[in-house]
């Protein structure tokens, strides 16, 4: 129930409406009896330093960053994590005495998702599509797990290339390279794979009917399909690999996850979800 303790937390995106964080963490908060509210914020980007202002101002405790601001809110920030530093992207926000502080929860929870698969995923190639913020923390993971290739095909081949540079400088990880999205080689990159990873916003409701890959593209048994999206949980890039037989997962998982780290940032507290995992997957997927 809210009350006059009640405490603020939230999400800002450009969109927004799509988010399931509010369900997510409103459920999580009361189940664990803590007094606090999650709502979630349009804001577009002309407006992000004002809004930052007005979460300081309105005493806000935190709030999630998504797309289009988890790189452009660093510059606002008084400090950032070293993980979220070395990511150059932000996706938790705390207020704390005064000062605005930035973390990134996404390569943790991407990390916790494959949490059973991750072995099987060392010394094999990796293929991710998009080369966003969301990209450098899945590849910061997949270093950690161990892959000893990344290719990245990204729309803008400008992006991607400036993204690997910065991975083999920042990451000291060589093997990876960068192609533009259309390149016909991602058929043979793909084949290649142990794992495909979309970490762009193609195919995102409301634009569901969408797909990064043509939909001739013939996935190559044992790989795992994983698209960050998880709203819609099956994308139709998920229906074609489902179709295929081969394994998925969405971002149903790493959006759980890693909204976990960002409480236990927030409020302090050790927080275990094991025990209502499918409870809270379960209620995101009436949504």
């Amino acid at each position: 129930m809210i009350d006059g303790n009640t405490r603020l937390l939230g999400v800002i995106g450009d969109p927004i409406r799509h988010s399931l964080s509010p369900i997510m963490h409103n459920f999580i908060l009361d189940y664990f009896g803590l007094n606090y509210c999650y709502h979630s914020f349009h804001i577009v980007p002309e407006k992000l330093k004002e809004a930052i202002r007005s979460f300081k101002l309105l005493d806000f405790v935190g709030i999630n960053v998504t797309l289009p601001h988890k790189q452009a809110i660093i510059p606002l920030l008084d400090d950032v994590a070293p993980d979220a530093r070395k990511l150059k992207a932000v996706n938790t926000v705390i207020f704390q005495n005064g000062r605005v502080i930035g973390y990134n929860t996404d390569c943790s929870g991407f990390l916790s998702s494959l949490s059973l698969i991750k072995g099987s995923l060392r010394n094999q190639k990796a293929v991710v599509l998009g080369a966003g913020g969301s990209t450098r923390a899945v590849i910061y993971a997949l270093i950690q797990i161990g892959v000893n290739e990344i290719m990245i095909y990204n729309r803008s081949l400008e992006n991607a290339e400036r993204l690997v540079r910065y991975i083999r400088e920042a990451m000291d990880f060589s093997e990876i390279y960068a192609r533009q999205l259309s390149d016909y080689r991602i058929f043979e990159s793909i084949q290649k794979a142990k794992i495909l990873i979309n970490a762009t916003s193609v195919g995102m409701a409301p634009y569901t009917e969408t797909c990064p890959l043509p939909e001739s593209i013939i996935f190559p048994e044992g790989i795992l399909v994983y698209d960050l999206i998880y709203n819609p949980v099956e994308t139709k890039l998920l229906k074609m690999a489902n179709f295929q037989g081969v394994r998925t997962m969405s971002g149903l998982d790493m959006l759980v996850l890693q909204g976990v780290e960002s409480l236990k940032i927030w409020t302090g507290k050790n927080i275990d979800v094991s025990k209502i995992l499918s409870n809270i997957k379960k209620l995101l997927l009436q949504r």
